[in-house]
């Protein structure tokens, strides 16, 4: 890619930087040495606007592959549409030498006619269509009048070069230029996030009845769900309960409290008649993550429609007691399908496991070929 073209395309601009380097950002808990080194993608630049700043990554363009439309098809098949893990969209922090760029904000998009493909590293000679840009975006410290690192270095009443470099590298975000990359340490922090597995175990859920459900993992790892407790909530009855709370009198009036009340129940009401109930499922998982359980027949129907933009939030079960029967910490799921509040049984599935990953940082690996 040739940086210079797309500062033309941006306007206001105080810094421009080229960087042009081909890069591979490993996965978690990888080195970058196995057989893949990692996401392979072209680092272009980064341009400054003020105290905004914005990094322009290049990669293959698998996303459009990996998102098939979202119009009909069952529940199961919608909730099913899952890519591989996009490690830039977990970049929390970019960290240059000794000074840490916090991240505001990530996008997506296609290049576009300001993302030229001339000279654009391991992609050169593709097409646009071809290619995807990650535009990572930060807040620095403070606007700097359109100076750049460049500006102030020419002039005369500054001693030295090295005296601007200490002047920009203030710690953490305080840095209010952009950072040469040349001769730097580079690496990227990933934040928490969590992360999805699909399992599809059937199981029948009883109220009052125990279970234990096997299961595995596309990654080979195998574990053991404990289910300790499976009870119907009248999730009607306790939000009526919630609203009666004087605490919300005292961050609204009694008009707004009424408003709000109407605008919720009304869009419960779509989701799970008054009368009717959800399934509260309380259970031990012998891997450390949480487990998401749905009703069979909610998987296999297709979405329903829904009138008005109230919407219920998802919701979330905290059982009791912090442990289990079984020694390990134990959870909640509830299946947000309405139930009659003396329900049997339920054809369900354990459906996802999903695992917390925590913040890792990762070492980016430049490829000079």
């Amino acid at each position: 890619m040739n940086f210079a073209e797309l500062q033309q395309t941006i306007q206001n601009c105080d810094e421009v930087l080229t960087i042009g380097k081909n890069a591979y950002i490993s996965a978690r808990g990888g080195d970058g040495n196995g057989e893949s080194k990692g996401t392979r993608c072209y680092i272009a630049g980064m341009t400054r606007e003020g105290n905004q700043a914005h990094l322009y990554i290049l990669t293959e363009n698998a996303a459009d592959k990996n998102r098939p439309a979202v119009c009909g098809g069952t529940n199961r098949e919608r909730m099913k549409i899952h890519t591989e893990p996009d490690v830039l969209m977990e970049i929390a922090a970019v960290k240059v030498g000794e000074t840490e760029f916090i991240t505001k904000g990530i996008t997506g998009y296609p290049p576009g006619q300001g993302i030229p493909s001339a000279e654009c590293g391991f992609f050169a000679g593709k097409s646009r269509e071809e290619l995807w840009v990650t535009q990572i975006d930060f807040e620095l410290a403070g606007n700097t009048d359109g100076q750049s690192v460049a500006d102030i270095a020419d002039t005369e009443d500054r001693q030295k070069t090295e005296d601007v470099t200490e002047t920009v590298k203030l710690c953490g975000s305080d840095c209010k230029m952009l950072l040469s990359w040349e001769g730097q340490e580079i690496s990227v922090r990933l934040g928490k996030v969590g992360r999805s597995f699909l399992v599809e175990k059937p199981v029948c859920l009883r109220p009052g009845e125990e279970a234990e459900i096997t299961f595995s993992l596309e990654d080979g790892r195998s574990g053991i769900c404990y289910v300790n407790r499976v009870y119907p909530i009248d999730i009607w009855r306790e939000n009526e309960e919630r609203f009666r709370d004087p605490r919300y009198l005292e961050i609204m009036t009694a008009e707004e409290l009424e408003k709000h009340k109407k605008e919720f129940f009304e869009g419960l009401e779509q989701d799970c008649p008054r009368g009717m109930c959800y399934l509260g499922i309380e259970y031990e998982c012998t891997l450390d993550g949480n487990l998401t359980f749905y009703d069979k027949a909610f998987l296999d129907g297709e979405p329903a429609e829904h009138k008005g933009s109230a919407r219920i939030m998802m919701m979330l079960l905290r059982p009791d007691e912090p442990f289990g029967k079984h020694g390990l910490r134990q959870h909640g799921c509830v299946i947000q399908t309405p139930v009659l509040p003396e329900i049997r049984e339920m054809e369900a599935e354990l459906f996802f496991y999903v695992e917390m990953l925590d913040e890792e940082e990762i070492k980016l690996n430049f490829d000079e070929e």
